[in-house]
């Protein structure tokens, strides 16, 4: 029977292993979904961030944009009429 007892013992001591491994890959598991949901966010933040810095851009630029507009809209009107004036 003391084989029986140590087989029984090393059983016990196997089981242990398991769930403390089991254990320990559940919280791995979680610690890797934890990070998962965190680098989605930052992500987003980054794109937010992103489009934000964008925008600031075009505000600063839009003075030019209309400046640009306006001589082209200019240049268009003179050519038009210039052809008119050729008919």
């Amino acid at each position: 029977m003391e084989w029986k007892t140590k087989f029984d013992e090393r059983i016990a001591i196997l089981e242990a292993k398991i769930r403390k491994l089991k254990r320990e890959s559940d919280d791995a598991t979680e610690k890797g979904t934890a990070l998962t949901n965190n680098i989605g966010h930052t992500i987003k933040e980054i794109a937010k961030l992103q489009a934000e810095a964008e925008v600031n851009e075009l505000i600063h630029k839009l003075p030019i944009l209309t400046s640009c507009f306006a001589l082209c809209y200019r240049n268009f009107v003179t050519i038009l009429n210039f052809r008119l004036t050729c008919l």
